[in-house]
């Protein structure tokens, strides 16, 4: 939304153009500045919030799945008792 706003002032012929230039300036920082941010804390942020993780539940699923296929040696799968 800042940024779609920010677009309508940088093209509007009634703002003077001292002000639309502050604008796209203020905008584009604001955006590298988020995507820096972001860019660089994501990771930690997630490990942090334990998102990194499979459930419990998830977790045996997937075990399960892992025993019932293993591949063969053609490289398909092939069901075990």
């Amino acid at each position: 939304m800042t940024l779609a706003l920010a677009l309508a002032v940088t093209e509007s012929l009634r703002v003077p153009v001292e002000v639309r230039r502050l604008v796209g300036i203020l905008a584009t920082g604001f955006t590298l500045f988020t995507l820096l941010v972001h860019g660089t804390t994501l990771r930690a942020v997630i490990g942090w919030l334990g998102l990194d993780r499979l459930s419990p539940v998830d977790e045996a699923m997937s075990r399960q799945g892992s025993r019932c296929c293993t591949p063969n040696r053609a490289g398909r799968c092939s069901a075990h008792d």
